[in-house]
Parts: C-alpha cells; structure tokens; sequence
C-alpha cells in the first residue's frame, strides 16, 4: 500500500530525481511529460540523459509500477497528496527567468485533479512567483495552496542529493500545508528550514549565485599566483582550510558552467537590479568567468605560434568533469573560439560525444580513444584531467596545458604528473 500520491509535471532532472526519491520512500508518483519521445524513453525505463545516480533506481521503479509516466495531463485524475512542478524555467534575453512554463502546468495540474490540491514549486523561479501564481488562482479555488520546495540538486549525483539534503527548504503561507511537506522529508535529518515563499525562492538563487562567485574568486586568485610565479594548488589547499572559508568550489579552472549556476546568477543579479541594487560582486563573478576562456585561448595560441598547421586535442567537452551536458559549457564556448582562429580540432569525450556531435556538427573530429586523439595533435587541452590520466600512452612531442594554461610535465599518463610554466 502507497504512503501517498504525488504527480510530478516535468521530466528532466529534477523531475526524475524528485519522482524516483520519493517512489524508492514508497509513494505512488505520476510523472508527466509532454514530450512524446521522452515518453517512449521513460515509460521503458530509460532516463534520457547521463545520471548515473538516478538510472538503474528509476528504472526500478518503472518495472515496480511505482511510477507511472503521463503523455500530457489528459489521462491524469481522482486526487494526489502534493503535485511537484519542475518545470524548465530558462533565462531569457532581459534577465528574469521565463516563467511561463510553470503558470501552464499550475493551470493543468489544478484542472486535472480534483479536490483540495497543494502545488510544490520545485523549479528555480523568479522572487514572488509564488505569489503571483497564488494570485492568479484567486478565489477561484480556495483549496490550491501553493508552496516553494527549491530544489539543490547537482549533475552527477542527484539521486543520491535528494536522499542526502544539506538543507530542505519550505517556502509557504499555509502553515498546515508547510507542515504536511515537511513530513515528506522525514526520512533526512538534514535542517529543514521553514519560510515564506519569497525568502525560498531567493534562497536558491543566492546560493548558485554564491557559489559562482567562490568558483570566479578561485580563478582570480589562480591568476594572482601565476604573476607572483606560486603554487596556486597548494595556495587555495592552505586558504580553503580556513574553517570560515572551506575546500568547495574553490578550485581553478574553465570556470562554471551548465544550468543552474550560470542562469541563477544571471537571474539573482537581474532581481536586484529591478529594485534598483547594484551587485559588484556579483557582476564581477560573471565577467572573470568571462575572461577565462580568453585567457586560456591565448594560451593556445602562444604555445602553437611557430607550429605549421598545428591540430589541437581537447580532453573534455562536457560543463563538467563526466556529464554529457553541455548546455552552458564553458568548453564548448573554447571549441568555439578556437574554430574562429583557424584551427583544426580533434575533441575527445566519451560521455558527452554524442551531444558533441550534435553541437559541432562536422567542424572538428572526434576520437574515440586518448590515443586516437594524440595521434596526429601538436596540442593537448586537457579540460577534463580525469580523462585525460585515465590512459597509459607516453607523451612524445604533444604540448600539453590545463585549464589554467599550466604546461603538464608528465612523461606518462597516470604517472603522478607535476606542474610546469
């Protein structure tokens, strides 16, 4: 017997994540989906994107019928305990993130299921969505109550965040509805934090927009140390053991990329702005993220200015180490700027290959090995280090570089390489 009944509007991410966590809890979960291909995908147990945490668990609990997946909302019914939205909220040109997907699914979810309803906003939204979203119901149905639900969850392990919170937060006016969710959460002892639907809202893109700005901090700090010719490794090892400070996201690289911290900061420095606030910090953030791909590129071009035709090898191409992702990658925005350079490309990723392909059509080459990708290349970009130390095959000639522009001075794969100029 099912604990309770939830629909879950969205079949990404986060809805796939929301819906499997809660199912594994045993409830009884709807997903719905509007995209029929997706649908096909889903109902067979196939999550259509990398997620390792998330595939073998979702796909359990298809064949368990825990979750059931919805073409749409038609033959969706009777009545469910919470509806999750986790709609696509993209950023668009003027700042704000679009909304519009989420007032639809609010608006099918309250005509599909009958009686008293709560709607848990799960995807990132502008401040006062909720409001305006309760609003808009008015007094037409005065048993919909709304509620913010922000979810954290990161690329790579969201199965495994949603089971294991650093915080739940609860975004409401309805004390008894805030309450009734909070007990969905019951299985963690994580903090649950209680608030209004703004101060939720607000809390999740504040804190991507926090951790975009340790990532720009940490790259600032990288150049500093490459002028003052130290160890910026062990420079961010010695300040991230500070207790006020810590280890995360305080590593250099390409810089920050993909769905939530690119768009979240855009969008947190977009709800200043409308009340008037400057945000320099925040603004700095996004320009020295900016800048690094330049930086790097001019690496490449200083390091190949007396090669003849020289081909360039680029080990990871994903927004991250091991995603196939590459919405917002800072390594895709390299490939780019290096192809209007002139130059001749062999990329190698294979998590992300397939959507590479997709990307970049024909305009660079793509191996299907380390080997393949060294085989003809006077360059090596290694973007994602883990890939790139993954093989056994000697260096012969290659110049390889890291995401900082720091020459690699390996003799061998794996061989505990050190750091060079």
């Amino acid at each position: 017997m099912y604990e309770m009944r939830l629909a879950i509007a969205g079949g990404g991410y986060v809805g796939l994540s929301t819906a499997t966590g809660f199912a594994r809890l045993g409830h009884e979960v709807d997903v719905i989906e509007i995209d029929p291909h997706r649908v096909s995908q889903l109902r067979d147990g196939c999550v259509p994107f990398h997620e390792p945490s998330l595939a073998e668990a979702f796909r359990d609990e298809i064949k368990r019928e825990s979750i059931r997946v919805h073409h749409g909302y038609a033959d969706c019914g009777g009545t469910v305990d919470f509806a999750f939205i986790c709609t696509s909220t993209p950023l668009m040109q003027s700042g704000p993130l679009d909304t519009t997907q989420v007032f639809q699914a609010a608006g099918m979810l309250m005509a599909s299921f009958d009686g008293p309803l709560r709607l848990v906003v799960r995807s990132t939204v502008n401040p006062g969505t909720v409001e305006r979203l309760r609003s808009s119901i008015g007094d037409a149905r005065p048993d919909v109550h709304v509620l913010m639900n922000p979810e954290f969850l990161r690329e790579g392990r969201s199965l495994l965040d949603f089971e294991q919170p650093s915080r739940v937060v609860l975004g409401g006016d309805d004390e008894g509805s805030v309450e009734a969710l909070a007990g969905m959460y019951d299985f963690t002892d994580a903090p649950i934090i209680r608030t209004d639907s703004k101060t939720a809202e607000l809390i999740k893109l504040a804190s991507n927009a926090a951790l975009a700005v340790r990532v720009s901090m940490a790259n600032e700090i990288a150049q500093v140390a490459e002028w003052a010719d130290a160890d910026v490794d062990r420079l961010l090892e010695a300040v991230g053991w500070d207790p006020r400070i810590g280890p995360n996201y305080l590593k250099p690289g390409l810089g920050f990329g993909g769905s939530c911290l690119p768009k979240d900061l855009a969008a947190f420095r977009s709800a200043a702005l409308q009340t008037g606030l400057s945000t320099p910090v925040f603004d700095g953030a996004s320009v020295t993220n900016d800048k690094v791909i330049g930086k790097l590129a001019a690496k490449v071009i200083e390091v190949t200015r007396n090669m003849t035709e020289p081909r360039v090898a680029i080990v990871g191409v994903g927004f991250k180490p091991g995603s196939d992702s590459l919405r917002n990658s800072q390594a895709v925005r390299f490939v780019r700027t290096l192809l209007s350079r002139g130059y001749k490309l062999t990329l190698f990723d294979p998590v992300a290959e397939a959507n590479a392909r997709y990307e970049f059509k024909d305009d660079v080459e793509y191996a299907t090995s380390l080997d393949e990708a060294l085989e003809h290349s006077s360059v090596v970009v290694a973007l994602d280090e883990s890939l790139f130390y993954s093989g056994q095959t000697e260096l012969h000639e290659q110049v390889v570089i890291d995401a900082l522009g720091r020459r690699l001075t390996a003799s061998s794969y794996g061989r505990g390489a050190g750091y060079g100029d």
